[in-house]
């Protein structure tokens, strides 16, 4: 997925003009998730191989090592699903798709500021939810929403009436359910990976915990090329119906910025499903973000791009991008999808939904 994005910008930076008149040619090696490979591939891609755009690798844990090399050669890292900034100096750690100042980057925040929206959009005469159930794998990213997420909801009248960290390594989801189910909350969220999120998803069904619950939330939707495609090890439509998730402007119909037309069409023509918020949309925002922003200042020179990055706003597939100091999207807002007909239908932001929320009133 994350090599589709790429690819896909690449092209449309090309086909208008490439990168200050020169075609983007991509350089690509595979760090098969170890750090130490990937120090080694960074050090090649610098040294080596003289490039001029650095892409980061994958994830927190993989893009802290990698920009430790590129600072050691005086590079920016342009970076990927990186909601952490590295305890050395973060300015030429350039990381567009992360919200500035979102719990552990933002992912789910968009679940709350759609409840809090509840007098613009609510259209069944539904009571305000009361409770909310929040589960999350026991990492670091867990541990931070778990630690801070409450108070969030408090804040909106709504009361956290079970907040649980789970084994991420559990192949067993029955008990936590149960947990759930006996909780009776109006809304509940789950954070997963999309393997554990998919078995969840099933075991939602087969509970019939649906029906007590105005809205749920499962982290695997935002996987849209697998979650509705039981082929790659998603669940079928009628599993997913009503689920919500976390995705990126660029999924909505409404939302036309940066290169998002041609990217979701594209996407959809191609692979029948609109690009995953943590594979494609990331890389793809990557490269576009680096591409604008250095056409726009006129320079390849890192030290120029990261003042110029923190005083210019440029439109993406991800929405506006303005970097603050620690490299984060100070204009970053994660929109809030919901599987409907077995397609994602971006809900949140209002400005730019293309349905709305379906859901059985409460009261």
């Amino acid at each position: 997925m994350c090599l589709r994005g790429v690819e896909a910008a690449r092209d449309f930076i090309n086909e208008d003009g490439g990168i200050l008149g020169r075609p983007v040619e991509l350089v690509i090696y595979d760090d098969a998730g170890e750090v130490p490979k990937a120090t080694s591939l960074y050090e090649r891609l610098i040294v080596s191989d003289k490039v001029d755009i650095l892409l980061g690798p994958y994830a927190t844990y993989m893009a802290h090592p990698a920009y430790a090399v590129a600072r050691k050669h005086g590079k920016a890292l342009w970076t990927v699903v990186a909601p952490l900034p590295p305890d050395e100096d973060p300015t030429y750690f350039f990381n567009p798709g992360v919200e500035t100042g979102g719990i552990a980057g933002g992912w789910n925040d968009g679940f709350h500021r759609f409840i809090a929206d509840w007098d613009k959009w609510e259209y069944q005469g539904s009571a305000y939810p009361e409770t909310i159930a929040i589960t999350f794998a026991n990492n670091p990213y867990g541990v931070e929403y778990t630690t801070k997420w409450p108070d969030v909801w408090r804040g909106l009248g709504i009361e956290p009436v079970l907040v649980e960290l789970y084994d991420p390594f559990i192949a067993e989801f029955t008990p936590l359910l149960e947990k759930v189910k006996a909780a009776k909350p109006d809304l509940w969220y789950h954070s997963a990976w999309f393997g554990p999120g998919v078995d969840v998803q099933k075991l939602i069904v087969e509970m019939n915990l649906t029906k007590d619950l105005l809205f749920y939330a499962n982290e695997a939707g935002t996987y849209a090329e697998w979650f509705v495609n039981p082929e790659l090890g998603g669940v079928t439509p009628e599993i997913a119906e009503g689920v919500m998730t976390y995705g990126y402007a660029v999924w909505s119909e409404e939302y036309h910025g940066g290169y998002a037309d041609k990217f979701r069409e594209r996407y959809k023509a191609e692979f029948g499903a609109l690009p995953s918020a943590f594979g494609a949309t990331t890389t793809f925002v990557q490269l576009e973000a680096a591409a604008r922003y250095i056409n726009a200042a006129g320079t390849l020179d890192d030290d120029e791009l990261a003042s110029f990055v923190r005083k210019h706003t440029i439109t993406t597939v991800v929405g506006d991008v303005l970097l603050a100091e620690d490299g984060t999207n100070t204009k970053m807002r994660f929109s809030w999808a919901q599987y409907q007909d077995g397609w994602p239908k971006i809900v949140w932001p209002l400005e730019i939904a293309d349905a709305k929320p379906r859901y059985t009133p409460k009261g």
